[in-house]
């Protein structure tokens, strides 16, 4: 690839408006001037809404009418790099240029993941001084569920779930006697009540599971957890050999409460290390197909960290290498 620092002609800035209340939309000029600062070569800075009526239009004209784009740059969390990337994966993505994520959601996990940086009300050129533009993108895996979708960062079933539904619910229930200033209550305190919540009311589920072709299995289990990144929601890191480049997924399975909280636990990474080498968690185990269903009725599930319809039954295959990405990585 070119060396985008001093070849780009053309950069695509993608942007979800309402990602962090509203944040998004106020820090478009500022990521536009950065941007024009660190990629000297990019005068034409194409925006364009994802949430606007027209956007899959205006993505094409963008793509078709003079030079192709260089870099897409995209500006949102786990849920808009969700939606985002089955838009690329519905079209003709084999001229897709690399995408470099600025995190601007809640846990960010998948922009924390590749070390890019995450967005705050303030910005300036040296937080993305780490971003190394000449190097070649790396290709990162994406997986198929039930061959009509794809997810990024992780599919969970179970009380993770069931807790981001009560949360939900919770936020909902602010915001009708709290209106807007809504956004001012930390997150972090709801999503704790939310967890008591769930721990309290949810049941482990009867499952069959199969993984990599294997026999079916049969288990009883409180959440199973797929990830594709290393981070998991914002703060813990429950597999320390997932990548996102390795053709590979990282499956935990939690078969009681206990069991669930000591592997948070353990995978914060606040928590001092002794402590979290004191915690008896899941083993990971690394796998590149998943077929699971439920004997019971559908389980909640999310995508990263989007609710999703509850499940019956699901299939996720890996498919290897195959989003263009910037990284803060080094190769």
């Amino acid at each position: 690839m070119e060396n985008l620092s001093n070849s780009l002609s053309k950069t695509m800035l993608l942007y979800n408006p309402l990602s962090r209340h509203g944040l998004a939309a106020q820090l478009v000029p500022q990521v536009r001037n950065v941007l024009q600062q660190i990629l000297p070569g990019s005068t034409d800075i194409t925006l364009i809404d994802i949430t606007a009526s027209d956007f899959a239009t205006r993505f094409e004209q963008a793509c078709t009418e003079g030079p192709p784009p260089k870099l897409i740059v995209l500006m949102g969390g786990d849920g808009t790099v969700h939606s985002m990337t089955n838009f690329f994966m519905s079209r003709d993505n084999s001229a897709l240029p690399p995408i470099l994520i600025l995190g601007l959601g809640t846990g960010n996990d998948i922009a924390k993941s590749l070390k890019l940086p995450v967005l705050t009300a303030k910005l300036s050129p040296p937080c993305f001084r780490h971003l190394d533009l000449s190097a070649p993108p790396r290709f990162m895996d994406v997986v198929r569920l039930n061959e009509k979708t794809v997810f990024v960062d992780m599919c969970s079933l179970g009380l993770e779930a069931k807790i981001l539904a009560v949360r939900e619910q919770i936020l909902t229930l602010l915001h009708k006697y709290l209106g807007r200033h809504v956004r001012w209550i930390p997150r972090y305190p709801v999503y704790a009540v939310a967890t008591a919540i769930g721990l309290l009311s949810f049941r482990p589920f009867a499952c069959h599971l199969s993984v990599d072709g294997e026999s079916p299995v049969s288990i009883r289990a409180i959440n199973i957890l797929i990830k594709n990144v290393p981070v998991h929601a914002g703060e813990f890191i429950p597999s320390p050999v997932a990548s996102a480049f390795d053709g590979k997924l990282d499956l935990i399975i939690c078969t009681s409460r206990l069991q669930f909280i000591r592997s948070y636990l353990a995978s914060w990474r606040f928590l001092p290390q002794r402590l979290r080498e004191s915690c008896i968690v899941p083993k990971v185990r690394q796998i590149r197909t998943l077929r699971w269903h439920s004997d019971g009725p559908p389980v909640p599930m999310q995508l990263d960290g989007e609710l999703t319809d509850p499940s019956s039954a699901i299939q996720l295959d890996v498919i290897p290498a195959t989003l263009p990405v910037v990284t803060g990585e080094k190769t």
